[in-house]
């Protein structure tokens, strides 16, 4: 029975994505704080929390672009003779 198996990981871009959907709640608070704090004369700096507000978004999408997919099927193949190997040599 031979089937094709394909698996993914994470370039750098995806890895950027991960970071940035990971971080982006922490950084939003952190602004979030910044502004309700805000004690100075006029009117806080909206632009960084509007900024921070779309790392989770942008996070997302990078994480979706930066996926490869490879052929596995060699090493699938080698990994269940390997595990078959392993479960006969317990049988017996």
């Amino acid at each position: 029975m031979n089937s094709l198996v394909y698996r993914q990981r994470l370039n750098a871009w995806g890895w950027l994505g991960v970071l940035l959907f990971v971080s982006g709640p922490a950084v939003i608070g952190w602004q979030l704080a910044k502004v309700l704090t805000f004690a100075g004369y006029g009117e806080p700096d909206l632009v960084g929390l509007f900024l921070t507000s779309l790392m989770p978004a942008l996070g997302a999408v990078l994480l979706l672009i930066g996926r490869e997919y490879y052929d596995a099927t060699e090493a699938a193949a080698k990994e269940a003779a390997q595990a078959k190997a392993y479960y006969e040599q317990r049988r017996s």
